[in-house]
């Protein structure tokens, strides 16, 4: 809190708090985010329960690249498109439904997961 009561005695007045309140928004909610680790081509966790508006990160130290896709014909899980390093998926417009399964493209055989939404 420091940080910002130092930017609100350097701009003074109304104009800081209204600064310092955008910069206390801007702040990631970290208990709203579910980290998942990609290492060697397998998830640390296949079967994870998450709450309705949660996000998951995955989180890459693999050198390949990697694409999560709904597995068969599920709607709920949209594609995250090419990535090595970390992708981020918000599940705040999910209903019942039961788990959500999902994969790797390109490594379907040792990546594959399964997400519940409460």
């Amino acid at each position: 809190m420091q940080k910002y009561w130092v930017r609100w005695m350097s701009l003074g007045g109304a104009s800081a708090v209204a600064l310092t309140f955008a910069l206390q928004l801007a702040a990631p909610a970290q208990d709203n985010v579910k980290k998942i680790d990609i290492v060697k081509n397998k998830f640390s966790e296949e079967n994870v329960e998450i709450k309705k508006g949660q996000s998951i990160t995955w989180i890459s130290t693999d050198k390949s690249k990697h694409k999560l896709q709904p597995k068969g014909k599920e709607t709920r899980f949209k594609n995250t498109g090419d990535f090595k390093d970390t992708a981020t998926q918000k599940f705040d417009d999910v209903t019942n439904g039961g788990p959500i399964d999902y994969e790797c493209f390109y490594h379907p055989a040792t990546m594959k997961g399964k997400i519940t939404v409460k």
